[in-house]
C-alpha cells in the first residue's frame, strides 16, 4: 500500500490531556497539527439523494446468511472473482452459484454489494498480457456477464474491482488512467445489458485523494453510468477510527460534484473498514499498515461503534465492516470463544436501532449538548476543555410515527483497557508507541450532563441503549430524565471510549 502525499487533518479530540494520541509526532512526542487540506470544499457538503431508501447501512464482508441475520446486517459485501467465473475458455462463464447465493441473501432482506474482483490476470488471459486492450476487454466482459446473470434481482450494486492501486493485475490498474479506460469500457457493457443495474467504482485501499482526482480527471463519471464512488475506511490508517472521516467525505462529494454529468445522482460509500487486534503488546506499527492495528476487543469494539456513528451522520448509504470472521484478529465472530465477538454485539445491537438509510434520518435533529455537572470533582477547567475538544456529540431522528430520537456522546480517546497512550513517534518508515498504566490524573472518563433542548413535548420514555448488552431484552435500559419547557436532561453520564447511546421517544 502506497502513501499518496496528503495533508492530515486531525480531529481536535485527538488529544490526550497532551500527550500525542494520533498521527505525525516530532521529536519530542506532541502532536503537530497540519493545517486544513489545499483544495478541500470548506463551504458545504454535497450530498446527493437517497440511492436506497429503504435499506439499513450496516454491511460485513462474506458470511453465511444465518450469521448475517444474527448481526442484524442490513448489507453483505458478496465477492465473484473473475477466475471463479470464467475458466474453461474466453467468454464461457458460469454464473449459477452466484445467482443462487444472492437470490438466497434477497430472499432474506439483505442487500447485497457484489464485488467483481480482477486483482489478478487469470490463465486464459495470461498469452495476451502484453496486449492491454486484451485484458481490459476481457475484464470488462466479464464484469458484462455478471450483470446479465444477475439481472432483474432488486437490491444489488456492483463494485468494479478491489483496491486498484494495491492490487495491479499484473501492473494495470495501479495507473489511474488505464483503471479509467477499464472502468468506463465496463460500466457502458455492464449498463447495455442491464440498464437498471447500480455500479461503484473506485475502491480505494483509503481516501486515495491522488487516485480518485486523477480518475476522475480521466472521466470515470462522465459518461453517467457510476453510481457511486467507494473508498475504504482505512483511509486514516494511523489515527482514531473518526479523525478527519466526515472531512475526507465532504472532499469526496465535492470531488464528484465537480465531474458528474449535471442531475446524475451519485453516492459514496464506504466498503470495507476493519481493525486488527495483534497478540503482541507494542506491535510496531507500519506506516503502509493497510489495518489499523489494535491491542483488545475494547478497543475495537469502542472503534467499530464510532465508526458507524461518524458515517451515518455522514449520511453513508453503505458502511461495510471487514470481516464477519471467524477470525480473532478482526471478525465478528471468533474461533477462541465460539461465537460472537464483543464487537460482534456492539454491530448487533447498533444495526438494530440504526437500521434506517441515513439520508433518510434526520442528523442534527436537535439542539444536544453536554455540560459538566455541578459537582464534579475533576478539575474543572480540564474536564471542560476536554469536553469540548474531545466529545462529540451525534443526533439522529428516525423516521416512523414515533419519532425516535438517537443521541450518542463518547470520549474521543485509545479505548484500551487499563492503559493509555503516552507517547507515538514516527521514526523512519515505522510508527513507534508507549502505552503506561492509568494514572489517577489522567482523565479517561468524564461525567457530563446531556441537554436537549427544542423537545415539543415531554418525552414518554428514554433509554440507554447499551451496545454490548448478549441479549436483545438487555439493550434497553429506563433511565430518569429532568424535563422542563422543551429541555430534556440527561444527568452524570459517563463518558467513555465506547459510546454512550441514548434513544428518546
Amino acid at each position: 500500500m502506497r502513501i499518496e502525499a496528503i495533508a492530515v487533518v486531525v480531529a481536535a479530540g485527538s488529544l490526550l490531556l497532551g500527550c500525542a494520541c494520533a498521527g505525525d509526532a516530532g521529536s519530542n512526542g506532541a502532536l503537530q497539527r497540519a493545517p486544513a487540506e489545499e483544495g478541500a470544499p470548506a463551504e458545504k457538503s454535497v450530498a446527493s439523494p437517497a440511492m436506497f431508501p429503504h435499506a439499513g447501512f450496516m454491511g460485513v464482508c462474506h458470511g453465511s446468511v444465518e450469521q448475517l441475520k444474527e448481526l442484524n446486517a442490513h448489507w453483505t459485501r458478496f465477492q465473484i472473482r473473475w477466475e471463479q467465473a470464467e475458466k474453461d475458455r474466453r467468454g464461457n462463464y458460469d454464473f449459477a452459484p452466484f445467482v443462487e447465493k444472492v437470490k438466497a441473501l434477497r430472499a432474506n432482506g439483505i442487500y447485497v454489494l457484489c464485488l467483481l474482483t480482477v486483482e489478478d490476470l487469470i490463465p486464459l488471459y495470461q498469452s495476451g498480457k502484453d496486449n492491454k486492450d486484451v485484458v481490459i476487454e476481457g475484464a470488462a466482459r466479464f464484469m458484462e456477464a455478471a450483470a446479465k446473470a444477475l439481472k432483474g434481482i432488486d437490491g444489488v450494486i456492483y463494485e468494479l474491482s478491489n483496491e486498484p492501486e494495491c492490487f495491479p493485475m499484473g501492473g494495470y490498474w495501479n495507473n489511474p488512467v488505464t483503471y479509467t479506460r477499464f472502468a468506463r469500457r465496463a460500466a457502458a457493457l455492464m449498463k447495455q445489458a442491464d440498464p437498471d443495474c447500480l455500479i461503484a467504482t473506485a475502491g480505494t485501499a483509503w481516501m486515495d485523494k491522488g487516485f480518485l482526482t486523477r480518475c476522475m480527471e480521466e472521466g470515470i463519471l462522465a459518461d453517467g453510468d457510476i453510481d457511486a464512488v467507494s473508498f475504504h475506511g482505512y483511509h486514516r490508517h494511523v489515527l482514531l477510527p473518526e479523525s478527519g472521516l466526515k472531512e475526507d467525505i465532504q472532499w469526496l462529494r465535492g470531488k464528484i460534484a465537480e465531474h458528474k454529468p449535471q442531475g446524475k445522482n451519485v453516492i459514496v460509500i464506504d466498503t470495507e473498514r476493519g481493525y486488527c487486534i495483534v497478540d503482541k503488546f507494542l506491535e510496531k506499527k507500519h506506516k503502509d499498515s493497510w489495518r489499523n492495528i489494535v491491542y483488545t476487543e475494547s478497543e475495537q469494539s469502542a472503534y467499530l461503534a464510532r465508526h458507524y456513528l461518524t458515517e451515518a451522520a455522514a449520511g453513508i448509504e453503505i458502511a461495510i465492516w471487514y470481516v464477519i470472521g471467524p477470525h480473532d484478529e478482526f471478525g465478528l465472530y471468533s474461533y477462541r470463544s465460539k461465537g460472537m465477538s464483543r464487537s460482534g454485539r456492539v454491530f448487533r445491537n447498533l444495526a438494530a436501532l440504526l437500521d434506517r438509510n441515513p439520508m433518510m434520518m434526520e442528523t442534527g435533529a436537535v439542539d444536544a449538548k453536554l455540560s459538566l455537572p455541578k459537582d464534579c470533582a475533576l478539575p474543572r477547567e480540564r474536564a471542560m476543555k476536554l469536553m469540548a475538544e474531545s466529545c462529540p456529540v451525534e443526533t439522529f431522528r428516525l423516521p416512523g410515527p414515533r419519532g425516535k430520537l438517537v443521541v450518542a456522546s463518547w470520549m474521543q480517546v485509545e479505548a484500551f483497557d487499563g492503559r493509555i497512550l503516552h507517547w507515538r513517534d514516527r521514526i523512519g518508515d515505522f510508527y513507534y508507541e508507549a502505552w503506561r498504566a492509568v494514572s489517577p490524573e489522567d482523565i479517561v472518563e468524564l461525567p457530563a450532563d446531556i441537554v436537549i433542548s427544542g423537545l415539543k413535548a415531554r418525552p414518554a420514555s428514554v433509554c440507554r441503549w447499551d451496545l454490548e448488552a448478549a441479549k436483545d431484552e438487555d439493550r434497553r435500559k429506563e433511565v430518569a430524565f429532568d424535563y422542563e419547557n422543551g429541555r430534556l436532561t440527561i444527568r452524570k453520564e459517563i463518558l467513555k471510549p465506547m459510546p454512550s447511546v441514548y434513544v428518546v421517544e
